[in-house]
């Protein structure tokens, strides 16, 4: 069971960052949280921007732990780490430059 989630680490990261997101800007948008303005962003932009980079920091720590493979199931480990991180890092970089609510 360990072996499996060392595999699949960086994927379900991944994947609980991209539920998370979507989750944040359905009640976000709904809640009207884009009209708070905190500094240079609205509140729902920054709750986007912390949703995205609490799982890619996860992701990147994964990517150091895993970084010197000693054997097949380290590279495998490695690899799919590197592809979630790869994976969080494209899905939220939209928070950054799109409108919040259309």
């Amino acid at each position: 069971m360990r072996l499996l989630l060392r595999w699949t680490g960086g994927l379900i990261v991944w994947a609980a960052g991209f539920n998370l997101l979507y989750a944040l800007h359905g009640i976000g948008c709904s809640a009207g949280w884009d009209a708070l303005p905190l500094g240079p962003f609205s509140g729902f932009r920054w709750s986007l921007i912390l949703g995205w980079l609490a799982p890619a920091t996860a992701g990147a720590w994964l990517v150091w732990r895993e970084r010197r493979p000693r054997d097949r199931h380290g590279k495998l480990a490695l690899a799919c780490a590197v592809t979630g991180l790869a994976a969080t890092i494209t899905t939220g970089t939209p928070v950054l430059f799109f409108p919040d609510c259309l």
